[in-house]
């Protein structure tokens, strides 16, 4: 048996466990396409966490028996939702955090809350980082009791040119570096959802996805 040392050691199988992150611009069929990828699964005990809305669940009759939670902030997340699958008092073969990039904003407004004396009420650098301590430990405790899919919105990378900002063709996420260096190499796989000019009238925009991790990743940061 290890013995624990100022909270950094794990065991490895921690570490394991399957997540998939994925990303693409508001509006490109990520939270849908998730939705037919965990109902290929067969998997009946499911967890849909939005940080956004629940349309892509709500309404469809297949995904009726899902649980479903919406945390309004980074104490209701933790309490309800990751300290009792942690503890296993909450048991899922698969969960989805449906707006990982909202879920981030949380983090960091909870860790801004604890500042105290000249720091109160602001956000700090140590905040941020922070931030990403935490989002990082909250998937790894999840993605190591069940299969785990992690959605978030990409953005066009802009730079300023003159007195304009101008779409540079890169798509980007939206963490800081800290956040993203820590959290992307815990996504075995990678999709990124996209759109299309679909082939005829009656089906005028194609929703796709690339599944290739290594494809997928179109991004930079």
């Amino acid at each position: 048996m290890t013995k624990q040392s100022g909270g950094i050691l794990r065991k490895a199988r921690e570490a394991a466990g399957d997540a998939t992150l994925v990303f693409g611009l508001s509006s490109e069929g990520k939270s849908t396409e998730v939705v037919n990828a965990v109902l290929e699964t067969k998997k009946k005990a499911v967890l849909w966490v939005s940080f956004t809305n629940l349309a892509a669940v709500i309404g469809n009759p297949k995904c009726a028996d899902w649980d479903i939670a919406e945390p309004t902030n980074w104490r209701e997340l933790i309490e309800f939702i990751v300290n009792p699958v942690i503890n296993g008092d909450m048991k899922y073969d698969v969960i989805v955090l449906d707006g990982i990039h909202y879920m981030a904003t949380h983090s960091l407004e909870y860790e801004a809350s604890l500042n105290t004396d000249k720091a109160a009420g602001l956000t700090t650098q140590a905040n941020w980082g922070d931030m990403g301590s935490a989002m990082k430990n909250a998937i790894i405790a999840l993605k190591a009791k069940a299969q785990l899919f992690c959605i978030t919105d990409a953005e066009w990378e802009r730079k300023k040119q003159g007195d304009e900002q101008v779409k540079t063709g890169n798509l980007i996420l939206p963490f800081n570096n800290d956040l993203f260096l820590k959290i992307i190499s815990l996504f075995g796989s990678k999709w990124y959802c996209y759109t299309a000019k679909g082939p005829d009238e009656a089906t005028p925009v194609a929703y796709l996805v690339q599944r290739n991790s290594s494809l997928a990743m179109r991004f930079k940061k």
